[in-house]
């Protein structure tokens, strides 16, 4: 199945897709911090990324920058 990352700042959120998808039998990750999810995406390339679209990421300090 896929692998997908959850970046969201509502754990209740994260853990309501969570269960969903892993129900299905997708391997999930989850953060709650929109660098790390950044970070995350660029080195791990999961098949799916749910991102909360007003999570902050800092771009001075974004993975990308470097």
């Amino acid at each position: 199945m896929a692998r997908v990352l959850i970046a969201d700042a509502d754990t209740e959120e994260i853990e309501r897709i969570r269960a969903a998808l892993e129900e299905d039998g997708h391997q999930v990750s989850t953060m709650t911090d929109g660098i790390e999810a950044e970070r995350r995406i660029v080195e791990e390339r999961p098949d799916v990324a749910v991102l909360d679209v007003v999570l902050a990421i800092d771009s001075a300090q974004s993975p990308n920058d470097q």
